[in-house]
C-alpha cells in the first residue's frame, strides 16, 4: 500500500491562510465563526506530520536522491452556463411573480382611454419574418450521446482531461491526469508544467496557467521494487492548474493513448480509487 499525503493550497494557488492569532472566518449568515479556521489548521497539522513522517523515512534511505519531482497539470473547461435552479429558487421565482402581481399599480385611466384593450391584454406584434426568441437547450447533443471526447457536455459543471497512458492495461493507475517528471532539476516547476499541458494537448488548444504557484502537492513511497528500479524512496507530484481559452486538442500517441473530458464525480468512473481519493480534494 502506498502511504502519502496531499497538501492542499487552494484554488487559486495561494496558501491556506497562517493559523495564528485570533482570525475568524466570516459564514453565510453574516456570524464569525471559528470552526473553518479550526477545520483548516487540524488539516495542516495532519498533512504536516504525514509528510514529516515520509521525509524522515526519505533521509533514512538508501537512496542519495530520494525523491522524484513530478508535475500533474489540471486543464479544464470551465462551466459555461449557471447551474440548474433549484427546487427552492423555482418556487420563489413563482411567489415572487405572484406578489408583483398583486402588488402591481394599475395604469393611469389616460393612458387607454379610447382604446379598444387595456395595455395589459394586448398582444405584441412582430415585424414580419421576425421570430420569439427560444433559448438553446442546456443540453448538448455530447450529454444527449454520453459522448466523453469533447469538453462540449455538461456545460453548467467543470470538466476535466483525463489521459491514458499508452501501453498500460486498465488496471493501476492507468487514467490520471496529465502527468510527467521534471527532468531538468533546476527547471522551473511552473514552466514545467506549462510544456508538459502543451505536449499533451498540441499547439491548437489555448490554455492558460493561472497561478505559478502550485494548487497543491502529493507524496508518496513507492513500492519497493518500483525503489530499486528507479533507485528512488518515492515521487512528489506538484499540481497546476489550467484553463481552457479555446481552441481544439491535438493529443500525441505517444503520450496519450486515450483520453475523455470528465466531471469531479465521472472522474471516479476511471482512475484509482487512492488516486481519486487526493485528486478529487483540488479539482
Amino acid at each position: 500500500m502506498l502511504r502519502c499525503v496531499i497538501a492542499h493550497l487552494g484554488r487559486s494557488g495561494g496558501m491556506l491562510p497562517r493559523a495564528t492569532g485570533t482570525r475568524t472566518s466570516l459564514t453565510a449568515n453574516g456570524k464569525h465563526s471559528r470552526r473553518a479556521h479550526k477545520y483548516r489548521l487540524g488539516a495542516k497539522q495532519e498533512a504536516a506530520s504525514a509528510q514529516k513522517v515520509l521525509d524522515d523515512k526519505a533521509a533514512a534511505s538508501p537512496y542519495a536522491d530520494a525523491w522524484r519531482t513530478d508535475c500533474s497539470c489540471i486543464i479544464e473547461r470551465i462551466p459555461m452556463l449557471h447551474d440548474d435552479p433549484k427546487a427552492w429558487e423555482i418556487a420563489y421565482g413563482k411567489l415572487k411573480e405572484e406578489l408583483d402581481a398583486d402588488q402591481r399599480r394599475p395604469y393611469p385611466a389616460e393612458f387607454f382611454s379610447g382604446r379598444d384593450e387595456h395595455p395589459d391584454d394586448e398582444e405584441e406584434e412582430l415585424p414580419e419574418g421576425a421570430q420569439w426568441f427560444e433559448p438553446a437547450s442546456r443540453r448538448t447533443p455530447a450529454d444527449e450521446s454520453g459522448d466523453r471526447k469533447t469538453n462540449h457536455r455538461e456545460l453548467a459543471q467543470r470538466v476535466f482531461l483525463l489521459v491514458k497512458k499508452p501501453g498500460v492495461g486498465d488496471e493501476g493507475y492507468a487514467w490520471r491526469l496529465p502527468q510527467m517528471p521534471r527532468t531538468d532539476p533546476d527547471a522551473n516547476l511552473a514552466n514545467v508544467a506549462r510544456d508538459i499541458s502543451e505536449q499533451h494537448v498540441g499547439e491548437g488548444m489555448a490554455t492558460f496557467l493561472i497561478s505559478n504557484a502550485p494548487i497543491g502537492f502529493h507524496a508518496y513511497e513507492f513500492p519497493p521494487d518500483v525503489q530499486a528500479e528507479q533507485d528512488r524512496f518515492g515521487a512528489k507530484t506538484f499540481f497546476y492548474r489550467f484553463h481552457i481559452l479555446g481552441g481544439d486538442a491535438a493529443f500525441d500517441p505517444e503520450l496519450v493513448e486515450d483520453f475523455v473530458w470528465v466531471t469531479k464525480e465521472e472522474a471516479a468512473e476511471y482512475v484509482h480509487p487512492d488516486y481519486y481519493a487526493y485528486v478529487s480534494q483540488i479539482l
